[in-house]
């Protein structure tokens, strides 16, 4: 009883923390001027239009557009994953996607130094930070393997005391018990059958399972460091040798992310992996067994080819590049541009075993299945065929972009085409897009058309393992 009790208070515990942090996030209180006075208000109380006074230290309470700044630099890491602050001006900024204005600060960030004066322009779920939230929420919950063991195993352990204390029951009841004393007697022995300790046994058993992984060193902050290991690669000794000073992550927009590191031989430099045709845009030479050339016309389209080829495999492509920087923190337009391409890299991230027998179930329940990923067309199709989606010879393929462009009638006329359906390039926004149900098919069928890429097999969740292939463009 001690033993279970100290457990659930330090997991409750444990979380309450956890929800502290989270809500710590959201700023309480804020500096406004309004009608000509500074006044101290809510975070809750503003409304777009108020001007937010900013200084070193300060949460930003909402999305704001700059109107004076001094020097002022943010940590955008809540909500774009650069750990490295970055810098922010009230100057004008061309068009283009809200996160990359630098004349904009949003709320769940911190300024980090300098002061400023910002108009709010959205609060509240209307901010960017809003929107992750909403799009987290609206994520469906989906179990892990041990939850559905444990499920399972609960099945069992209730299946086997309800069995059991019927039967004791039926054996007592004849031989002259009394009703009530017969069922209480049954009721004991499957209460008595049902382990009260499991929560603390399972979490017991967890704690020794990390315990055992941090003395085998499997333990590590950055997971990639593992997806290094395996081809002999020392991340450590890498780090030593070349530093990293800045870098610029990923984003579903670019399709690429780029680091800086610096080295006393070869100077500062950048290097670049992400989407072929996202890396191949910014490349302007090339690099052979001679040297580097210039990337023209005739080299692209051997880029183009050898990306095909890989694709057509079934392999996830990566392209990397590099080039010199001026300095240790160069602007992500300077970073990536003007770049060399080295080559390209194919992963192979094959589909678990019971993926083509899971499709195969859908299909004979009548169920249309549509598959959504972000892989290449040809990685997808070469997918989907080999777990049993797709088995005629011309799919849909409709990338993330042409998917984006489509309204309502648009998205429905989509799904009502006739044939089997392959959606690439798509992004988190797409994915939580919910289709509407077509015209001329059953619920059943609707609901397979919305689901299917929740079910085992379907999209790049189902494919753990990673072997790597490269190739030299």
């Amino acid at each position: 009883m001690v033993l279970n009790a100290s457990i659930g208070f330090a997991q409750e515990y444990s979380a309450e923390r956890t929800s502290e942090s989270l809500q710590a996030m959201v700023p309480h209180r804020c500096r406004v001027l309004r009608g000509g006075e500074v006044t101290d208000l809510p975070a809750a109380d503003l409304v777009p239009g108020d001007v937010v006074l900013l200084e070193a230290g300060d949460a930003v309470p909402a999305d704001c557009r700059l109107v004076e700044a001094h020097d002022v630099t943010v940590n955008n890491a809540a909500l774009t994953g650069e750990s490295a602050p970055v810098g922010r001006s009230a100057q004008a900024v061309d068009a283009g996607p809200l996160l990359r204005a630098r004349n904009c600060v949003f709320m769940g960030t911190d300024v980090i130094s300098g002061s400023a004066r910002a108009v709010t322009i959205a609060t509240g779920t209307a901010t960017e930070f809003g929107r992750i939230f909403k799009l987290a929420a609206a994520a469906p919950r989906q179990k892990t393997p041990l939850q559905h063991q444990v499920a399972a195993m609960a099945r069992r352990v209730a299946g086997t005391a309800l069995a059991t204390g019927g039967l004791l029951f039926a054996v007592r009841l004849p031989a002259g018990q009394g009703l009530v004393p017969s069922f209480v007697f049954a009721l004991g022995v499957m209460v008595a059958l049902v382990p009260e300790g499991l929560p603390a046994t399972l979490s017991v058993s967890l704690a020794i399972g990390v315990r055992r992984m941090a003395r085998s060193h499997a333990l590590v902050k950055k997971l990639l460091a593992v997806a290094a290991a395996k081809p002999e690669v020392d991340p450590a000794a890498h780090d030593t040798a070349g530093p990293r000073t800045t870098e610029h992550p990923f984003d579903a927009e670019r399709m690429l992310m780029s680091t800086v590191t610096g080295t006393p031989a070869r100077g500062y430099e950048v290097h670049v992996k992400g989407a072929p045709q996202a890396v191949l845009g910014r490349c302007s030479a090339i690099m052979t067994q001679g040297g580097s050339r210039p990337l023209d016309e005739a080299a692209r389209k051997a880029v183009d080819v050898a990306n095909d080829e890989l694709a057509s495999q079934g392999l996830c492509v990566l392209a990397v590049a590099r080039r010199t920087a001026s300095g240790p923190r160069p602007g992500r337009q300077e970073a990536e541009s003007g770049l060399t391409f080295l080559g390209l890299a194919g992963m192979l991230d094959p589909p678990r075993p019971e993926v083509s027998a899971a499709v195969a179930a859908c299909r004979r329940a009548g169920i249309r299945i549509i598959m959504l990923t972000g892989d290449h067309p040809l990685t997808a199709e070469a997918v989907a065929r080999r777990v049993g989606i797709v088995r005629h010879p011309d799919p849909v393929v409709v990338s993330g972009t042409e998917l984006g462009a489509l309204d309502e009638p648009g998205l429905e006329a989509l799904l009502a085409r006739p044939g089997e359906h392959l959606l690439c390039r798509v992004s988190p926004l797409h994915r939580h897009r919910r289709p509407p149900r077509p015209r001329g098919l059953s619920s059943r069928s609707a609901d397979g058309c919305a689901g299917a890429r929740h079910r085992p097999g379907i999209g790049r969740a189902a494919r753990p393992g990673a072997r790597c292939r490269t190739t030299r463009a």
